[in-house]
């Protein structure tokens, strides 16, 4: 697959997977929501860039990269953003739920959403979701 085919491919999931997620925690009645924004700030990583800088950091996911994120952008994240450039400080009280991860699948979010810096197997694997 050509780099721009995989760059296509890569934020199309990325965003599918975005939505989702975004559709499980919206339909929580018992969260209050902060929906005084403007707009959403999609950020996307380029994972060799990323483990180049941080490359003396020794992060398991740099020193064994998954072959899809040698040639795509990954998701790093989406956040609500106002137009004078802050941001709602807190979007919820809810606590982050590993189970959503599993609902939706772990290896979309390992896949997609990567977090390089832990194991598959640490407990602080979650933390970064």
């Amino acid at each position: 697959m050509s780099f721009t085919k995989s760059c296509h491919f890569s934020i199309y999931w990325s965003l599918v997977l975005l939505i989702f997620v975004f559709q499980l925690t919206m339909t929580k009645g018992d969260v209050a929501y902060d929906k005084h924004f403007d707009f959403y700030v999609l950020s996307m990583s380029y994972q060799p860039q990323f483990c180049y800088l941080h490359r003396r950091e020794g992060f398991v996911g740099c020193e064994n990269p998954m072959d899809f994120w040698r040639g795509s952008l990954t998701l790093h994240g989406l956040w609500p953003e106002r137009k004078d450039g802050s941001w709602p400080s807190t979007c919820s009280n809810e606590k982050f739920d590993p189970e959503v991860v599993e609902d939706i699948g772990s290896d979309k979010f390992h896949t997609y959403w990567p977090n390089v810096k832990a194991s598959e197997s640490s407990p602080s694997r979650f933390g970064f979701w």
